[in-house]
């Protein structure tokens, strides 16, 4: 798969509907230099857009696989490779993360121990 065509061709299409998203996931990572496999594209993406963002991906022969009221996303089973993820945008971006903002995301998430633990153990 042609990842940068599949990308022109979402963004394109969400910037023109107005849609509100968020990359996520791998490509993020990838996007601030932490290299992780990945075989696909993860969006966050508002609520009241997700209809338009499912027409968008049926439009071009794609298809949403995974769907959460809960933003936050707490999964159990993937702790461990969110952690390692958050390690390693850490280790590689440290001196451009807004540390107060990260905070804040960790009160929200109900994750400000865990961030302020692996931030510690990341010499930030």
């Amino acid at each position: 798969m042609d990842y940068r065509k599949v990308f022109e061709k979402l963004i394109t299409a969400f910037e023109t509907e107005k849609v509100r998203y968020v990359l996520m996931g791998g490509f993020a990572l990838g996007l601030w230099g932490v290299a992780r496999a990945t075989v696909d594209i993860d969006f966050l993406v508002h609520r009241d857009d997700v209809l338009r963002v499912d027409a968008i991906m049926q439009k071009y022969g794609y298809e949403r696989r995974y769907s959460s009221e809960n933003v936050s996303q707490n999964d159990p089973s993937r702790r461990d490779a969110d952690i390692t993820d958050i390690k390693m945008l850490l280790q590689a971006r440290k001196k451009e993360i807004d540390f107060a903002l990260l905070e804040e995301y960790g009160m929200i998430l109900g994750l400000s121990d865990l961030l302020q633990q692996l931030t510690k153990e990341s010499g930030a």
